[in-house]
């Protein structure tokens, strides 16, 4: 019967197999049979010959995944922070879009004035009076410093123009002309908020897109009123 294969065989036999990758040379190497080296390869009596305990890593293989691991890991903050973008403008983007389905619901009704054909005469023509409202920049901030301490703007200080500007179109209409208007035009351009339009602009506005556009609303609903009241 043949003796047991010690595990220092089993080992000794696979080393050699590696080192001379085939079992004839490896055989010769160690001077044994091919036969005994084949059955110190299988640990003899059918078993399997010992794996070679694992090597611990070089400091160069180490540095290779480190740095891959420092690269997946800034690929997973940047998506991070791209989703985060991605869901605060989505969050806007309903905002804005539940206004606009709420404008584009409500019927239309423009003022009886505003179609009637007046009666042609040769003597006078109806005044109509006209205002426009634009640039109002809500939310934007501008400080002394900036212009040379010639001016300033921030929430009050629109607040205290838009007021300005309905207190003196309503003295124009109302003490110097016919003072008789079938109404007025109100022309609505635009820019009415800040909207962060420069990166400089959005880290010194006093408020954000949606909070602005809520606050103009308000202030045209009553400039609007007063318009026609």
């Amino acid at each position: 019967m043949q003796a047991p294969v010690t595990d220092e065989q089993a080992r000794e036999a696979a080393e050699a197999l590696a080192a001379h990758g085939s079992q004839v040379k490896a055989a010769a190497a160690l001077g044994i049979a091919r036969s005994t080296l084949q059955n110190r390869l299988r640990g003899g009596a059918g078993g399997a010959a010992p794996k070679p305990a694992p090597q611990p890593a070089t400091p160069a293989e180490l540095v290779v995944a480190d740095r891959k691991i420092v690269r997946l890991q800034d690929e997973v903050n940047d998506l991070r922070a791209k989703l985060r973008e991605a869901q605060r403008g989505h969050l806007a983007d309903e905002v804005v879009l539940d206004a606009l389905g709420v404008m584009g619901a409500a019927p239309e009704s423009p003022p009886d004035w505003l179609t009637r054909i007046p009666a042609a005469s040769a003597t006078k023509t109806p005044e109509v009076p006209v205002t426009i409202w634009s640039d109002w920049h809500m939310g934007e901030v501008v400080s002394r410093d900036e212009v040379g301490g010639c001016n300033a703007y921030n929430i009050e200080i629109a607040e205290r123009r838009v007021r300005r500007l309905l207190d003196a179109t309503i003295d124009i209409c109302a003490n110097h002309g016919p003072k008789s208007y079938p109404g007025i035009v109100v022309n609505l351009l635009g820019d009415f908020v800040s909207g962060g339009l420069h990166p400089e602009l959005a880290k010194t506005d006093d408020e954000e897109v949606i909070p602005a556009a809520l606050r103009c609303r308000d202030l045209l609903i009553a400039g609007l009123e007063r318009m026609a009241a």
